[in-house]
């Protein structure tokens, strides 16, 4: 908690194999630490900008099945 604000970082809601559908994530036993931005979708730059902020906390990668809230 930060400022009285709880943040969900990098929970995942499915998983898949490029150009595969997603399927339901693996159960895990205890808490899920969700405590580290989850990669973003790599994009196209338009303009030579890339659409998502990416940095050392937020990475690009083709494992993006992932929520920040």
């Amino acid at each position: 908690m930060q400022n009285g604000v709880l943040t969900y970082k990098g929970m995942p809601y499915a998983t898949a194999e490029r150009f595969m559908p997603p399927q339901k994530v693996a159960n895990w036993q205890g808490e899920k630490l969700a405590l580290t931005y989850g990669e973003v979708c790599p994009q196209v730059p338009m303009g030579g900008r890339s659409f998502f902020f990416t940095g050392p906390e937020m990475l690009e990668s083709e494992s993006c099945l992932n929520l920040n809230v």
